[in-house]
């Protein structure tokens, strides 16, 4: 995973503002395989987080895999995430 030096400020502010102190990353599954979800969390003393550009990033095994080729970034001001991923779908009217 990559988080930019602007999506980084993004983050970092909404952390901030709602009172958290790192990302929670997770997995959505589907008839057209998996969809990351990303969510601002708490850590804990039990849990273990990655770093990416200074940001705690909190998630599962089968997650980081998942997240290996995906980028946070900024467009327009807004905070967004691009999956390089290949897509296991061919099924689905929508990812075709």
């Amino acid at each position: 995973m990559l988080i930019t030096d602007d999506a980084k400020v993004i983050v970092l502010k909404g952390l901030e503002v709602n009172k958290c102190d790192c990302l929670k990353a997770t997995l959505k599954k589907s008839g057209c395989g998996t969809s990351v979800s990303f969510s601002l969390a708490n850590l804990s003393s039990d849990v273990e987080a990655e770093i990416v550009n200074e940001i705690p990033v909190i998630m599962d095994e089968e997650t980081k895999k998942r997240v290996e080729m995906l980028t946070l970034y900024v467009e327009n001001g807004e905070l967004l995430f691009q999956d390089d991923a290949p897509s296991t779908c061919s099924s689905c009217s929508s990812c075709s």
